[in-house]
């Protein structure tokens, strides 16, 4: 029994730990926060190029457009030509994108 408690205390993560509360950030924050990185989500990762191009590829690729508008990131995914906006915050690495109907995404960026 000893043996399988300290398995779990070894295989606890380091990412786990506490990273503090979730800070919102305004539009000049988003932007130097985003620009010319790469998040990990769930199933697929996001590349946010300095021109305003993103590709997002859980599998294969899908390209589209991102924006600062106000204090809100913002994207567009061809064909559509509607712009879907977010409010970001952060925790550590972790990056959360709330929508409009209280939705939240998570990303994690890359070291």
């Amino acid at each position: 029994m000893r043996w399988v408690l300290g398995l779990v205390v070894i295989a606890t993560p380091v990412w786990a730990e506490d990273a503090g509360p979730w800070t919102a950030l305004d539009g000049a924050a988003i932007a130097a926060l985003l620009t010319g990185q790469v998040l990990d989500f769930t199933g697929g990762w996001q590349r946010f190029e300095a021109g305003g191009g993103t590709t997002y590829d859980a599998g294969s690729p899908s390209h589209g457009y991102w924006r600062i508008q106000g204090d809100r990131y913002c994207s567009s995914w061809p064909p559509s030509a509607s712009w879907a906006c977010h409010d970001i915050s952060v925790q550590g690495r972790t990056v959360r994108f709330t929508g409009d109907g209280g939705g939240a995404d998570d990303g994690v960026l890359r070291p």
